[in-house]
């Protein structure tokens, strides 16, 4: 809840991500996290959105808006790759134009 509520807006807000997706592990495990928010950057360079977002953090944990369990870090960077890139292929491309 503290994810929905407080964590993805003040992200949001920091300038530093575009947009929020939730996602949660169909099969959960006893081990390991079971839930995953993954964040678009649309800055030429990743390190601006990691400069953006750390420089609410302090802030953000002064207010008391910081979950004692969030590390303030990002824990994986992916970078979009192959022909389609960050973007994906939709159904629709395979139509072609005009269809």
């Amino acid at each position: 809840a503290w994810v929905d509520r407080e964590h993805v807006p003040d992200m949001l807000a920091s300038g530093a991500f575009e947009a929020a997706t939730r996602w949660r592990r169909e099969l959960r495990r006893a081990h390991g996290p079971d839930h995953v928010t993954l964040y678009d950057v649309h800055h030429p360079s990743i390190q601006t959105a990691v400069e953006l977002s750390a420089a609410v953090m302090p802030g953000l944990a002064a207010a008391g808006r910081k979950h004692p369990c969030h590390a303030g870090a990002m824990a994986l960077t992916l970078v979009g790759s192959g022909r389609h890139a960050g973007a994906g292929l939709r159904a629709g491309d395979l139509r072609g134009p005009g269809a």
